[in-house]
């Protein structure tokens, strides 16, 4: 027995080693998990705030910033819609959804990205036999042009985003790796600077409408759009317009005179550099010579709704070259070039009487509040409305198929609702409480 105890001592001895060491082990391993977590969070965090700086492809990493791709219930928006709250409340609650709901995306692989946005297609009717060209002219805010892709996004229709080459490089960054995530999104093959009411947008447009009609995807109609853009209708009623379009183009336009616009096709405009670096279009004392073809200028806007074959008809027509080369020392031929060709009686799907009437955006001037339609929620910034979640009534029973002027920074709430309802009419075809009356239009002055 005497020689047993020193053994049993070396037992005890050399477990409670083995303990001492275990739990050193395990307060190392803790502290080390500890730091790795901080580490990791870290890294987290700084990579959630970093730009992008680069193209993406099909295969690798997609980084953005951008709003919760399902940022506000849509039960929630009816009861910002039913109840008739003040402008003070509106924002109120504006604050709270959007702080509430707001996801910083940092990374995500190009199939991870498109899965999320398949939840936004509109349910319903396939349109894959009506398929249709978007143009998309965009300088800032990748979020919400991100925003308005999707929801006029189908993989039957084609777009073209042309993006301005003064906008920042990581604003083109992020938008080209969107177009690389998608078979039918792509950046023209040519960008413009574009100058506020110089020949540079009509031609960015143009630039688009030559990629697009050599585009596989065989489109019916062709919609340009700006980056403030969104839609009132999903994209099963668009079609449904188009459809009963029968081929006619929605560009309106009336005759110039010398009290609308004359000034801008009469006289010789030069883009001119200013002190601080910006360009803009300034009115010279020399007289234009008149049109070509001895053609009437009439008055329009830079938004259309135009047919395939007007499309093709301009790209290859003399008297349309011979107007796109005189225009290119006008101011904002944007505005009349698309509207003095659709009057000509050789333009197919034209329309050769005056008017105004078009169903493609609905838009808030200053000029007309509670004339034409009731005050704007929102704000004025140069005499147009940028929409707050007040305006939200008005914008449903429009029978516009877009609107204008929207502002993800300044109230992200209409914007997410407007989706939301989208998804919901999508959703819920036959259900008429949030849709506007007698759509879609047939009453248009060029389908009379």
């Amino acid at each position: 027995m005497g020689v047993l105890v020193p053994c049993r001592r070396r037992r005890l001895g050399l477990v409670l080693l083995v303990c001492l060491m275990a739990a050193v082990g395990l307060a190392f391993l803790s502290n080390y998990m500890t730091v790795k977590k901080q580490h990791v969070t870290s890294f987290l965090k700084r990579s959630s705030r970093n730009r992008v700086t680069g193209h993406s492809t099909r295969e690798s990493h997609h980084a953005k910033q951008t709003h919760a791709q399902r940022p506000v219930a849509w039960d929630t928006c009816v009861d910002l819609l039913q109840r008739n709250q003040s402008k003070a409340d509106l924002t109120e609650s504006s604050t709270a959804l959007s702080h509430s709901h707001h996801l910083n995306v940092a990374a995500a692989s190009c199939l991870d990205y498109t899965q999320n946005w398949q939840q936004n297609l509109s349910a319903g009717v396939d349109t894959r036999d009506f398929p249709i060209a978007y143009i998309l002219v965009v300088h800032k805010n990748a979020a919400q042009v991100e925003l308005l892709l999707h929801s006029i996004y189908t993989p039957y229709n084609v777009y073209c985003i042309h993006v301005d080459k003064r906008s920042p490089s990581e604003f083109r960054a992020v938008l080209s790796a969107v177009a690389d995530c998608y078979d039918n999104v792509f950046i023209s093959r040519r960008l413009e600077s574009v100058v506020y009411g110089g020949y540079s947008r009509l031609q960015a447009d143009l630039n688009c409408l030559h990629d697009l009609v050599s585009s596989p995807v065989r489109w019916r109609y062709v919609i340009n759009l700006a980056g403030q853009d969104f839609p009132l209708k999903t994209q099963n009623e668009i079609v449904a317009q188009l459809r009963v379009f029968g081929g006619q183009n929605d560009i309106p336009g009336v005759q110039s005179s010398s009290n609308i616009h004359g000034d801008r096709t009469r006289f010789v405009h030069d883009v001119v550099s200013n002190s601080d670096g910006q360009m803009s279009v300034v009115q010279t004392e020399k007289r234009k010579s008149p049109p070509p073809h001895n053609v009437t200028i009439y008055t329009g806007i830079a938004y259309y709704i135009a047919s395939r074959a007007f499309m093709s008809w301009v790209l290859t027509d003399k008297v349309a070259k011979d107007l796109l080369e005189w225009s290119q020392d006008t101011y904002s031929p944007d505005e009349f070039y698309w509207a003095t060709l659709n009057k000509l009686p050789s333009a197919p799907g034209g329309f050769s009487k005056p008017t105004w009437s078009s169903s493609i955006r609905a838009i808030k001037w200053v000029y007309f509040e509670g004339k034409q339609y009731p005050p704007c929620q929102g704000k004025y910034v140069r005499d147009v409305c940028i929409f707050g979640v007040g305006d939200m009534q008005w914008l449903i029973d429009c029978h516009h198929l877009f609107a204008n002027k929207f502002d993800l920074n300044f109230d992200p709430v209409i914007l997410q609702c407007l989706q939301e309802l989208l998804k919901w009419r999508g959703e819920r075809p036959y259900d008429t409480r949030f849709t506007a009356k007698d759509f879609p239009r047939k009453d248009m002055p060029w389908l009379l």
